[in-house]
């Protein structure tokens, strides 16, 4: 499949990342100067120039962002709205104004929906962040990708594509064209109840920034169910299964994808959120790209849960939550660990120890203490901050933010040639893992009915 310009992000990114770890910010007097050593960066490096254009567009769009939000890098009067605008190359009053004025257009007939779009494109900040009501019939031929736990997948094409920027000479939205999407069905869904529609409000909030999680575009509706279907940016594959294929991995490469992972995770919280099913089978690897993304923000359970019923899966499950206490940041943490013990070698935990069929006595010794076989070998304040994060006592568990700024710390000091380690290099090789055959399953959470 060819790669469009427009979704050149995932091939190009990983130059911004080094580049942004290898220099410290403190060394640029304002944003300006940070831009400015980027692009010349950029212009250096070994891409295309259809590449390089697409990086230069992405970095001006974000810094057109952080001068909105943060009311900063001067302002301007829209020639068109002839209102203050901090933005330099489109003008978010007119980008507003423009999608307001488009709202006879279309409709949802599902009142909350409607009024929830509606409010988040009056707080549009960027053209090409924009959430929407998008009609079945605007899509082609559905491929079903995957099924299990509270949701289907579709693979599909969406006819003319999401908006991408403004023609401020046309004063209006263009957009990027055909575009392949993802269609995320949400089983019985046809009749919300009031938190279903609270965690669509936080999912949409959430996307409309440039945060490092799967974007999602918008709504739409299966029109035989009249289930609702999340629109999702297409990504490539799961963390376990790259584990699978990929299991001979150095120090440098499992610390990129943990930077990655953890970054992702600080943002969730940072905006007050939780993610609540955090497992390698909702982190995903971008198109062409070694960047990973945290997906299915949200949207964890059944729409129609009942008291009582915990929506999980156990393996990375805290105990807390496994005692009904509920989700909490401090279990995503505890989620987290794990998936640092799985990135360390290769496999899913707790291998051989439980089936469908005996999974509360498996749950009960989660309750009871139960972790991850240790792995020895590897540098030992790794493995300090992953096993913090199964502690027990949740006030023992690191946060997001000290997670991230461990694994930024050891990636800047990598690329900046500052880290020198005699196992950074080394490859832990697990023969047995040719043995090891995971099923699917393994990242389907399931309802259990549970007495603690």
């Amino acid at each position: 499949m060819v790669i469009k310009p427009k979704e050149r992000y995932d091939v190009t990114n990983p130059l911004l990342n080094r580049t942004a770890l290898r220099i410290p910010h403190k060394e640029f007097k304002n944003q300006d100067s940070y831009i400015k050593f980027f692009k010349s960066a950029i212009d250096k490096a070994n891409i295309s120039q259809s590449q390089k254009d697409f990086l230069k567009t992405w970095i001006d769009n974000w810094a057109e962002e952080n001068n909105i939000t943060s009311k900063t890098g001067g302002s301007r009067v829209c020639e068109t709205c002839l209102i203050s605008t901090f933005a330099k190359k489109f003008c978010e009053h007119c980008v507003r104004g423009y999608l307001i004025n488009n709202y006879p257009n279309w409709s949802s007939n599902v009142y909350e929906i409607d009024d929830l779009i509606r409010k988040r494109q009056k707080k549009t900040i960027r053209p090409d962040y924009i959430v929407e009501w998008i009609s079945f019939e605007n899509f082609g031929d559905l491929t079903l990708k995957a099924t299990g736990g509270c949701a289907s997948v579709y693979s599909t094409v969406w006819h003319g594509g999401r908006y991408d920027k403004w023609n401020a000479v046309e004063k209006k939205l263009e957009r990027t064209g055909d575009k392949d999407v993802i269609l995320k069905l949400l089983p019985n869904s046809s009749k919300p109840n009031k938190r279903w529609f609270q965690e669509v409000k936080q999912h949409l909030d959430f996307m409309m920034r440039t945060n490092p999680v799967v974007k999602c575009y918008g709504l739409t509706r299966e029109p035989t169910t009249q289930d609702f279907m999340l629109v999702l940016e297409p990504m490539t594959k799961n963390l376990g299964y790259f584990l699978l294929e990929n299991y001979s991995l150095n120090w440098k490469q499992r610390i990129e994808i943990l930077y990655d992972i953890t970054y992702s995770l600080m943002k969730i919280h940072d905006s007050e959120l939780i993610h609540r099913d955090l497992h390698p089978g909702n982190i995903l690897q971008g198109r062409n790209s070694n960047i990973w993304y945290i997906s299915d923000l949200g949207f964890c359970g059944p729409v129609d849960q009942e008291p009582g019923e915990i929506y999980v899966n156990p393996p990375y499950a805290a105990p807390e939550v496994l005692c009904g206490g509920g989700h909490t940041q401090e279990a995503d943490i505890y989620s987290t660990g794990i998936i640092i013990w799985q990135l360390t070698t290769g496999v899913p935990p707790y291998q051989g120890m439980y089936r469908d069929d005996q999974i509360l006595p498996f749950i009960n010794k989660i309750r009871n203490g139960l972790r991850p076989d240790p792995i020895y070998g590897i540098p030992y304040d790794y493995k300090e901050i992953m096993e913090s994060c199964w502690s027990g006592d949740v006030s023992k568990r690191p946060k997001a933010e000290h997670l991230f700024a461990y694994f930024e710390d050891k990636l800047t000091k990598i690329y900046r040639n500052e880290l020198i380690l005699p196992e950074l290099n080394n490859i832990i090789t697990l023969p047995e893992l040719n043995n090891i055959n995971v099923s699917p399953e393994i990242y389907t959470p399931r309802s259990y009915k549970i007495k603690c």
